[in-house]
């Protein structure tokens, strides 16, 4: 009775004491990170302020390696690869690209996406967000570019087994299908997708069209993304 209620309390009190013990913030004080690196299991989310933008690449892509050594001589793997840029670095975005596509050599070359977007703020991992400081109200675009702050993350995984990746870019040469046209969306997206990823010009005059006709005819995707600052 009243031994085995002080007992069960004691217990308490102990497991208690010790949470609190354990969630004890660190004395030490903060370190600016300059390059910070997230690799959890087989992703790797890092971003490098290098104001070159290949140097910044290489900095980032420390740890690539590791994050993608299970899928090197995996025939059937896929692997998804983003790139980040700030405004800073937009004149490079082709030699960028390029860049991280040598990176990813021949790991799952039959079934990856690389895909690099220019944004005003870049996002290296948990708690490690960048914005340029500048806004597209406030100066023209070589302004911009001229006092954007450099940065440039990358978000690199390898996706569950099974997944296929398919990437597909629209412009004023290329349009969209028809939002009422199934058979043409499941051309570019598949039959059954996940997910799927948009980032576009806010002044594209197709974003709402595209976005529109994967919900119609992908209910069960999840869409997500977001508007590159060019």
């Amino acid at each position: 009775g009243e031994k085995s209620c002080a007992n069960r309390a004691m217990k308490a009190a102990m497991l208690l004491a010790a949470c609190v013990s354990a969630f004890q913030l660190s004395s030490r004080p903060p370190q600016a990170r300059v390059t910070a690196r997230h690799a959890i299991r087989n992703w790797l989310s890092a971003a490098s302020s290098n104001p070159d933008a290949l140097r910044a690449l290489d900095e980032a892509c420390v740890g690539l390696d590791a994050a993608l050594a299970g899928a090197r001589d995996d025939k059937n793997a896929s692997v998804l690869a983003l790139c980040f840029a700030s405004r800073a670095h937009a004149q490079r975005v082709g030699d960028i690209s390029e860049a991280l596509e040598r990176k990813l050599g021949s790991v799952a070359k039959q079934n990856r996406a690389c895909v690099t977007v220019v944004g005003g703020g870049v996002v290296g991992g948990a708690g490690d967000e960048r914005e340029d400081g500048a806004t597209s109200e406030e100066k023209t675009v070589r302004q911009l570019e001229a006092s954007a702050v450099p940065s440039l993350g990358v978000l690199v995984g390898v996706l569950p087994p099974g997944s296929e990746v398919r990437a597909a870019s629209f412009a004023p040469s290329r349009a969209t299908p028809p939002r009422k046209n199934a058979a043409a969306w499941r051309k570019v997206v598949g039959d059954d997708p996940r997910a799927c990823l948009v980032f576009a010009d806010p002044q594209a005059r197709w974003l709402g069209r595209t976005c529109a006709a994967l919900d119609e005819h992908f209910p069960e995707a999840l869409v997500c993304g977001g508007c590159a600052s060019i």
